[in-house]
């Protein structure tokens, strides 16, 4: 991702995201502070932007982009009136309605705080889907605290998420906080202003006629998102009669519901004393179960919550009365819920609380129809593939907690390699599956390249794992898929296969140049242009009143700047920054922010640290390696001072990085067959900004950065904070 000229989107409230995504046709929105003029150009990805559209003049702006080709990705860019690029992206358009296909969601709820826990826990899902972003984002409701407002749902969640939205559509419902500022009955307010949702059954399913609750259709999976918050909830209200007709009209083999206020909840609210959660799921979770439901997503109880497999817990207080399957759910567990193929009523359904977004978690858990509770931020992935759906929760630490799949009919699942880590050349993979019904030997491929495969074994019988020394072959796109019978079954995300050794790029002891008299600097102090030539220089440990100082600084100013220049000519994997300071602390890499001590207040020259910090603390950072430059890269770090009054000062800094090897490159195979190829990587990047103050904390343990995950990790939550600063000033590729 690139950064704009601030002058090119000076005028964005909303950076371009997309509405209504279909398998022909999708929407372009984005919003200017004053009246003005746009237009969206577009193409096949790689491909001339030979189309064109304008939109009206004003300041929302909203341009269909129609006659696409379905699983087909495509490249666009918006354009004001003058010509000056406003955005530009690659989306891909949804596969054939009704056709079996390797579909994967992100279901989000109670997000939109515009808080560090929000920016950490997106930071989290974008390196765990690095490899394999999902098509679309549920968002279950309260998207923007605390009202709802228009300003609100810009920074709380379309500054927050606009890289993403920016390729790929959600597909929203109204939460109570929305429902502050906007009303269902007339479709009004912030929340209807900023979603182009269907009415008329235009994405498929029956016409709703509002926007408050609709319906879509998404490869063999049709999704229904009802509004708990404001419209009626009455067994014979509009909603329920709509739902009804819906549900008998929809042939799909999956059915997934949506909204706000769960029926099912011991979290920061109980379902049993609110008339929201009652009347849903007295009123509407009958329909669906008779409508043959599979997962119903909700938020509101700000926890992660999952059922067993439910039909017919409908009373209030709700007891365990309806569980049809009280094991885990899951591949290497218990095994399998299962159901019949295609829709079937009553068969079960499994019912989650994915509260835990952004806002403050709480609550005790325990409700008799859950199988599990956690009261950590955290998102919901669902992955989709013709006859079975897997649903993991994935917590801001980058755990994946919880996780069951439900199978329809005879299948063959593969467990895993799932995608979940890299191997080493030499490293044992264990392949695992699981049949369900009668289906005949199991033949093992894998492939290096995403296209073409090649056998491991076959005619396995009476086997349900098989291990794998991982060749020496460098891929970041390998995935394997077992077949057995008709059935067959691929890796939900590609894994790598990496070659690596560690080396310090920046060692304690080594010399720095350093400012500690000079008073404030320049604002480009930190960037590799800067000419440092006439600063002092001196090897670690540098500063003052301890003793053990290699290289003495003059004490008597708030802060002290510190620079090192190193070279760089490897390929890198991951990287762990680790710092020694006193008081606090704070680091650029090639002029971009990438952490900062938990005391670390503003780094402005003459603010003080938060607090002291203990002498010589030490704490680790891992980075992101990406951001270390081939050829000359510049460290730029400053440390203060508690107050005015403090007599010591302390610094020193190393960089360990693991250093890719050379292996023989990933070359295509022969294709041997298989019904079930993997999907298209839709490979979006990151941001990396710079703030200019950072947040208070309590205390000096080590810095939390949930996106360090797998090693991958940008600027961190703090460098997603200044997406309320400068919201609107990224662009894709």
């Amino acid at each position: 991702m690139l950064i704009l000229a601030l002058a090119s989107a000076a005028d964005l409230d909303r950076y371009p995201y997309l509405q209504s995504t279909t398998t022909d046709s999708t929407t372009v929105l984005w919003w200017t502070f004053e009246d003005s003029d746009g237009s969206v150009s577009w193409g096949p990805s790689g491909e001339a932007l030979d189309q064109s559209a304008s939109s009206t003049t004003g300041t929302a702006h909203a341009v269909a982009l129609t006659g696409l080709e379905a699983s087909t990705a495509y490249d666009y860019r918006v354009e004001d009136g003058d010509g000056e690029l406003l955005g530009e992206g690659t989306f891909t358009t949804h596969p054939p309605v009704g056709e079996p296909a390797r579909v994967r969601l992100w279901a989000i709820g109670d997000s939109g705080t515009g808080n560090p826990p929000q920016f950490d826990n997106y930071e989290t899902f974008q390196s765990a889907t690095e490899a394999e972003r999902p098509l679309a984002m549920l968002h279950l409701g309260d998207i923007a605290y605390h009202v709802g407002s228009h300003e609100e749902f810009s920074h709380n969640f379309f500054a927050v998420y606009a890289d993403f939205l920016a390729e790929q559509t959600v597909y929203p419902t109204i939460g109570n906080h929305e429902a502050f500022t906007s009303t269902s009955e007339d479709q009004s307010g912030p929340y209807f202003e900023a979603f182009v949702l269907p009415t008329a059954g235009e994405l498929g399913g029956v016409a709703s006629g509002t926007e408050a609750y609709y319906s879509f259709d998404l490869a063999n999976m049709h999704v229904i998102v009802l509004d708990s918050a404001d419209t009626d909830r009455a067994a014979d209200g509009a909603m329920a009669l709509w739902l009804e007709q819906d549900l008998a009209a929809t042939t799909q083999d999956w059915i997934v519901a949506t909204w706000h206020h769960p029926p099912y909840s011991k979290g920061t609210h109980d379902s049993d004393m609110d008339i929201h959660h009652i009347e849903m799921r007295e009123h509407m979770v009958p329909l669906l179960e008779a409508g043959g439901v599979d997962l119903v997503l909700s938020g509101h109880s700000h926890i992660y919550e999952r059922s067993y497999l439910l039909d017919g817990a409908y009373d209030t207080p709700t007891t365990d009365a309806g569980v049809l399957d009280n094991t885990d759910g899951a591949l290497e567990g218990d095994g399998p819920y299962q159901k019949p193929e295609g829709i079937t009523a009553n068969n079960g359904a499994v019912y989650v609380v994915a509260g835990h977004g952004g806002t403050g978690v709480g609550g005790e858990g325990g409700h008799p129809v859950m199988y599990m509770h956690e009261v950590e931020w955290g998102n919901v992935l669902i992955d989709l593939d013709d006859d079975h759906l897997t649903l993991r929760n994935l917590r801001i630490d980058g755990t994946y907690t919880d996780e069951f799949t439900l199978v329809k009919g005879d299948d063959l699942v593969l467990n895993g390699p799932d995608g979940e880590a890299d191997f080493a050349p030499g490293d044992t993979v264990d392949i695992s599956w699981t049949m369900i019904g009668d289906l005949g030997p199991v033949d093992i491929e894998w492939t290096c390249d995403g296209e073409t495969w090649e056998p491991l074994a076959e005619d396995l019988e009476d086997a349900t794992s098989w291990t794998w020394s991982a060749p020496e072959i460098q891929t970041r796109t390998g995935r394997v898929r077992v077949s057995a019978g008709d059935e067959s079954d691929v890796s939900d995300a590609p894994f790598g296969i990496v070659k690596t050794h560690s080396e310090m790029l920046v060692d304690w002891g080594s010399t720095w140049k350093y400012s500690d008299t000079d008073g404030e600097l320049p604002e480009d102090w930190m960037g590799n242009g800067f000419d440092d030539s006439a600063w002092k220089e001196g090897p670690a440990e540098l500063g003052t009143g301890d003793g053990d100082e290699a290289t003495e600084v003059t004490l008597g100013q708030p802060t002290f700047y510190f620079r090192l220049h190193f070279e760089n000519d490897q390929q890198l994997e991951n990287a762990e920054l680790d710092i020694l300071y006193d008081d606090a602390a704070a680091v650029w890499l090639n002029g971009e922010f990438v952490v900062f001590t938990p005391n670390m207040g503003s780094t402005d020259y003459d603010a003080y640290a938060n607090y002291a910090s203990a002498d010589n603390k030490v704490l680790e950072f891992p980075l992101n390696a990406d951001l270390i430059r081939d050829g000359d890269n510049v460290l730029a770090v400053l440390v203060k001072q508690a107050d005015e009054d403090s007599t010591d000062l302390s610094f020193d800094l190393s960089l360990e990085v693991d250093v890719i090897d050379e292996l023989d490159r990933c070359d295509g195979v022969e294709d041997t067959g298989g019904d079930s190829d993997p999907p298209t990587d839709s490979g979006p990047t990151e941001s990396d900004t710079q703030p200019d103050s950072v947040g208070d904390s309590e205390d000096d343990r080590k810095p939390y950065d949930p996106g360090c995950c797998g090693g991958r990790c940008g600027g961190g939550g703090s460098a997603a904070l200044i997406l309320l600063l400068l919201p609107f000033v990224l662009r894709r590729r």
